[in-house]
């Protein structure tokens, strides 16, 4: 009697274990549908900022991951101030174009100080690989890196 008690408690936990990974498969399924299906407006104003930062010592990826705000695998707008010098700011743009970057700031480009977005999946990594691009060729055009803010959509 009690074999039976035991395999039948197994079918029962093999099948709640089944039910439970058909759930997971399907919630993943969804998020994964709706994202594909509706790409990010980097200016929608439903957008919440999840962390963002003018201090380069500051460690992004404690920054983003500690962020009760973040929503890891949803996708979102990384945004850079860039002080650039008014003679490379136009370079410095269609170089950032060409990685997908769009220009954010209503002021023309050959401005000082010109803001860049990109909608991509936010993650500490990815945003952090980022800021040492933005670090990088900014130094190449006599530029600096004033700040970064990473926005996601709210909920």
């Amino acid at each position: 009697m009690s074999r039976r008690l035991v395999r039948e408690h197994r079918e029962v936990r093999a099948e709640s274990l089944a039910e439970e990974r058909g759930a997971m498969l399907d919630r993943l399924l969804a998020r994964w549908r709706r994202r594909a299906a509706e790409p990010l407006d980097p200016d929608a104003d439903d957008l919440v900022l999840v962390a963002g930062t003018r201090d380069p010592a500051v460690s992004v990826v404690d920054l983003i991951e500690s962020s009760p705000r973040w929503s890891p695998g949803d996708q979102g707008v990384l945004r850079f101030d860039l002080a650039v010098p008014g003679r490379r700011a136009e370079a410095v743009v269609e170089a950032l174009a060409a990685e997908g970057y769009s220009l954010r700031t209503a002021e023309d480009a050959a401005q000082e100080v010109v803001t860049v977005q990109r909608v991509g999946v936010i993650t500490g990594l990815w945003c952090a690989q980022e800021g040492s691009r933005m670090a990088s060729l900014l130094s190449r055009h006599g530029g600096d890196v004033l700040g970064w803010e990473a926005w996601q959509r709210a909920g």
